[in-house]
């Protein structure tokens, strides 16, 4: 399984380097904000979205 992480601070374009990174070597992107948070920054408990 391929992996890449980018870190990087708000207004950076981490999403948009990582959409088009993730188009170009057709890997899936995870966005860890909409995998561990709920609306309204509530914190899921398991870390999966439901």
């Amino acid at each position: 399984m391929k992996k890449i992480l980018i870190i990087g601070s708000e207004g950076a374009g981490k999403s948009t380097l990582a959409r088009e990174l993730g188009t170009i070597l057709g890997l899936e992107v995870i966005h860890l904000d909409a995998w561990y948070w709920n609306p309204r920054w509530v914190e899921t408990i398991t870390g999966s979205q439901g």
